[in-house]
Parts: C-alpha cells; sequence; structure tokens
C-alpha cells in the first residue's frame, strides 16, 4: 500500500476536525456549544493578558484556531489580518484586533445571557 500523506507540523494553522485534547491538556469543544467555547476562550485571552499586558493575536493564534477561528495566513497582527468567526457562532464577523476579539465576544455572549435572563424572567410570571 502507498504511504499515508505527511502531517502538518503545526496543528494550529490547520486546525483540529475532530475533537482532540490539546498539549495543554484542554480538549476541543463540541461546534455545537459555542458559548462554552466563547467562555474559554474569553478566560485564556484574559489570563494572557493579565500575564502579558502585550498579548495580541498571533500568540492567541493557536487557542483561536483550536475554537473554529481561522483567518489570513500568519502572523496574525492587528490591523494586518482578517480573522473570521467560527460557523456555529452568533454574528458572522471579521475580526482585525484583540479588542475587536473580545468586544465580539463579550458582545455574543451578553446577548445570550440576556436571553436566558428573559427565559427565567417568565418562569417567574407563570
Amino acid at each position: 500500500p502507498a504511504p499515508a500523506p505527511p502531517m502538518p507540523r503545526d496543528r494550529s494553522i490547520v486546525g483540529p476536525t475532530t475533537t482532540e485534547t490539546t498539549s495543554s491538556g484542554s480538549s476541543v469543544v463540541p461546534d455545537d456549544d459555542w458559548a462554552a467555547t466563547a467562555r474559554s476562550l474569553l478566560r485564556e485571552i484574559r489570563g494572557e493578558r493579565e500575564r502579558n499586558r502585550y498579548a495580541n493575536l498571533e500568540e492567541l493564534r493557536p487557542a483561536l484556531t483550536r475554537c473554529g477561528f481561522s483567518g489570513t495566513l500568519p502572523p496574525w497582527r492587528a490591523g494586518y489580518c482578517a480573522i473570521t468567526t467560527p460557523a456555529n457562532f452568533p454574528e458572522k464577523s471579521r475580526i482585525r484586533s484583540l479588542a475587536q476579539l473580545v468586544n465580539y465576544l463579550e458582545g455574543a455572549l451578553g446577548e445570550d445571557e440576556d436571553e436566558e435572563d428573559d427565559d427565567e424572567g417568565d418562569d417567574d410570571e407563570a
């Protein structure tokens, strides 16, 4: 039989194709749970910003691609890249900076949390 084609060395460029465990031990979140993915990514971004106030998109590229974000060829530098949100995330957006990414994630999660609050309010009235 013919030998299998070689695997890419940098999986973060290609992105995961199935649920897998990363080198840090965290697993890729299933596609249908975008909110959990967004919360996890937001925590990771905030943690990186606490460790390094100059955190940038290129440093976070492996985490972003693991969560389904895609973009232009590396390096991902603010203003020079165009990052696309995963297909299962709400409100498609093209992100060009870390600040835009944080605003997008917070906005998407805020809308989701508002919907949950509205549902809870309906239960109180019944």
